[in-house]
């Protein structure tokens, strides 16, 4: 698809960069506001059925590759799930399948 409008200069667009102001973490307007539900769930729509770009996932891999969130430098290291944190996982994750199987079973229209 090709770019319409007007082509900035690199001499502009630096100039645009350094007059931006910083909204970045508590500077945010929206920083600690907590999300509605109702959001979070036309977001979700939002996002869902967009299929990524063969470059996007490229970055994406990319910027995962000198990651190593392995032994130490894990979350869960050296923790264990309670029993009642494992019932939970694993309702969850049939409900979940099930929703799956359902929604293949049913036509679409």
């Amino acid at each position: 698809m090709p770019k319409k409008g007007f082509k900035q200069t690199e001499d502009h667009k630096r100039k645009i960069a350094l007059n931006r102001p910083d909204n970045s973490g508590e500077k945010n307007p929206n920083f600690g506001k907590p999300v509605s539900i109702e959001t979070r769930r036309k977001l979700s729509l939002a996002k869902k059925g967009k299929k990524l770009s063969e470059e996007h996932k490229k970055k994406i891999s990319e910027s995962n590759k000198g990651r190593d969130t392995s032994g130490v430098k894990n979350s869960m290291y050296g923790r264990k799930h309670s029993e009642e944190t494992k019932r939970k996982i694993g309702k969850a994750n049939k409900r979940r399948h099930n929703e799956k199987k359902l929604n293949k079973s049913q036509p679409l229209v």
